[in-house]
């Protein structure tokens, strides 16, 4: 195919950035044929936007309702105790320089656009790899910052605990007898994070 104009057709980086993985997950899915690509004359993948919408509405059938309320009320919490100051009393936080915690801030970002896919898809095997990569970045951003190995994961766990708590608002905002999907919404969370947590500490065990 050739070039084309407008935003009919997007590359592989604006493709992951829409939805919310990693590049090297989106190849995969155009090798296995499971999300519809064209290759430039030069060699270039391109994804048209209707198919990668097509993709979406898709996978995310049946999607746990409230996911995005989960990653919605996480977010808001998040940015609730920054505008506090109630992050700068922890002994983690204080730790890290203005462009550590902006790199810590766009980590949480895509863990949370990562999150809300993997509530939403049916094929949450796929994301699997990018929850153990985003895992070895959130343990080099704390050894850049000279945060030991416990400090790193107290740094996540806190964050996580945004993510289950409001899990559990939205819980208790359905009444006395939330519905099945509900509940699934923190197991599905917590399987998620576990997946990141572990990878954190394997990154810390193979770094010699």
């Amino acid at each position: 195919m050739t070039e084309r104009n407008g935003r009919e057709w997007l590359n592989l980086s604006e493709t992951a950035r829409l939805l919310g993985v990693h590049p090297s997950t989106i190849r995969l899915w155009a090798d296995k044929g499971e999300l519809p690509s064209q290759r430039t004359s030069g060699g270039h993948r391109r994804f048209r936007r209707s198919d990668i919408d097509a993709w979406a509405i898709h996978h995310r059938r049946g999607a746990a309702p409230g996911a995005a309320l989960v990653v919605q009320s996480a977010l808001g919490r998040a940015r609730m105790e920054v505008s506090e100051g109630q992050l700068a009393r922890m002994s983690w936080y204080a730790k890290l320089s203005e462009p550590a915690r902006s790199a810590y801030r766009e980590a949480s970002q895509r863990l949370l656009s990562l999150l809300k896919t993997y509530l939403t898809t049916n094929e949450r095997e796929t994301l699997l790899p990018e929850a153990r990569r985003l895992g070895g970045d959130y343990y080099r951003l704390g050894k850049a910052s000279r945060l030991s190995l416990s400090e790193s994961v107290r740094a996540f766990l806190h964050f996580r605990d945004f993510l289950t708590e409001s899990v559990m608002h939205i819980v208790e905002a359905a009444g006395p007898a939330p519905s099945q999907s509900i509940a699934e919404l923190n197991q599905l969370t917590l399987q998620f994070t576990n997946e990141i947590l572990i990878a954190m500490i394997t990154a810390h065990e193979t770094s010699g």
